[in-house]
């Protein structure tokens, strides 16, 4: 984490909805005049799209029908913990671009399906701005999460996640649904060990959260209650007190028997008498001329 060159990263399946919300996060950058470092998740793939078809049959001819874009065989996790730590540390990094239409590819002369190169990234940015698949991914050789300062894990219902996705495909990047649907089922073990995986550690970061609001809660409510509850004695001991005879000194103890917060009491009572109350509030409370000053300093004396 840095608080210098923070990293925020919206992370989640293909078709989760991961760039809907960085369309967000993209005006809120603009109202708020934010310069971000965009960064894609997919430049992290290890093999572009041809050489990814050459893997992914060789695997299936190895016995492994399950080799996606989803697991860490296909990717480079390495790389990304090194962009995330470098660009904490100096506020720059190197990046790429996955050309995944023929829209995106045209500026840049190249293919479908193809990287562009590695390139020194501007200097100056407010922050770094991740989205894709493992914005927040741990196994046993890399830890991307720890170099995050603001974690997003998009998860909708699986339903609408593939409905998404068979949509987004088939329309923007020119799938069959057959091919598609091959794909998700190609991608669930991984699916199971990576995605569900930042999901499941997204939740038990926001339930461990609850916890410590709630107990922080509770702390603050126990110490309310005792100062309520010194207060509650101090103004029965006032009320017994055969030195104060005064009606108005006496209705002065309930108001503060009553306060049993304790905070807003001495806030509203006895801050309010260490300041002499205005002659009208005084006469209001029983009070009269400089003898009802003294007897209120007395009640906040207590």
């Amino acid at each position: 984490m840095s608080a210098k060159h923070p990293i925020v990263a919206v992370t989640g399946s293909s078709g989760a909805g991961t760039t809907t919300v960085k369309n967000a996060f993209e005006h809120i950058f603009r109202r708020e005049e934010i310069n971000p470092l965009v960064i894609e998740g997919d430049s992290f793939h290890r093999y572009d799209r041809a050489a990814m078809k050459e893997a992914m049959q060789k695997a299936e001819d190895q016995g492994n029908n399950h080799f996606s874009h989803f697991g860490p065989e296909a990717n480079l996790f390495d790389k990304l913990e090194e962009t995330f730590q470098t660009y904490g540390k100096t506020g720059t990094c190197k990046r790429r671009y996955y050309l995944h239409s023929e829209e995106e590819a045209a500026p840049f002369g190249q293919k479908p399906g193809e990287f562009t190169e590695w390139q020194d990234c501007p200097k100056g940015t407010d922050l770094l701005f991740y989205e894709g698949l493992h914005g927040g991914v741990v196994d046993g050789k890399t830890d991307v999460a720890q170099h995050v300062d603001l974690l997003v894990g998009v998860v909708p219902i699986v339903n609408l996640e593939w409905i998404q996705k068979i949509f987004r495909d088939n329309a923007q990047r020119g799938y069959s649904a057959e091919a598609i649907v091959d794909t998700m089922l190609r991608r669930m073990p991984d699916y199971a060990r990576t995605i569900l995986f930042i999901a499941l550690y997204l939740v038990l970061i926001a339930v461990a959260g609850l916890m410590i609001v709630y107990l922080i809660h509770e702390i603050q409510a126990y110490h309310l209650r005792i100062e309520g509850d010194a207060l509650r004695n101090q103004a029965i001991k006032l009320m017994k007190d055969p030195d104060v005879p005064d009606a108005g000194d006496r209705r002065l103890a309930v108001v503060v028997c009553g306060a049993r917060a304790g905070y807003f009491a001495r806030r509203r009572v006895c801050c309010g008498v260490a300041r002499k109350l205005p002659a009208g509030q005084q006469r209001a409370a029983g009070a009269d001329d400089g003898a009802g000053a003294d007897r209120y300093s007395r009640a906040a004396a207590l």
